[in-house]
């Protein structure tokens, strides 16, 4: 990740939370503790594409604050996974999300589970403009299409089509 889209990232996360109540980015900062949770994430994640001493010194301090908010808000994503811009968390609390990948202008609801926690590679890819309502768990190799809308308390564990909205346990 270069520098150029690291802040393009936050730009067009914080371009997602902008709104009648937040009119600029320290205000969005300050008052959005998805947003603040999200720009810890993506320095932590820049730092961890550098390369010998630098990424070791630079990412101490990043680090630090990412771990303290995951605690704070009990929002656990891992750094690991490519995500796209425009990621918007809507409520802390109870998200964890591990997946293979995440799409661009996703939103994220509170006590949403994506993925397993352990290592068996049977986690999901999330396609562009998908919405996770609150306690949506979406689990197994499975791909959610674009535009997917997955209603609250839904469990997804197969593959659903673009611009659909999935519901129930299991989810259909």
């Amino acid at each position: 990740m270069t520098r150029q889209e690291l802040k393009n990232n936050i730009i067009a996360d914080c371009k997602r939370y902008i709104n009648e109540y937040c009119h600029n980015v320290f205000k969005v900062y300050i008052n959005c503790p998805g947003f603040r949770y999200t720009y810890w994430m993506r320095k932590v994640m820049y730092w961890k594409s550098k390369r010998g001493i630098t990424k070791y010194v630079g990412i101490l301090f990043p680090y630090f604050i990412y771990r303290n908010l995951s605690m704070k808000y009990d929002i656990h994503i891992d750094t690991n996974i490519p995500i796209g811009f425009g990621l918007m968390i809507v409520h802390q609390g109870g998200v964890f999300l591990n997946a293979h990948e995440v799409g661009n202008n996703v939103i994220i609801y509170q006590n949403v589970t994506v993925g397993s926690g352990n290592e068996n590679k049977l986690i999901p890819v999330i396609q562009d403009n998908v919405k996770l309502l609150t306690g949506a768990v979406v689990y197994g190799d499975i791909v959610i299409g674009e535009g997917t809308v997955v209603c609250p308390n839904a469990a997804v564990s197969k593959s659903t089509q673009p611009y659909t909205m999935v519901g129930g346990v299991p989810a259909k």
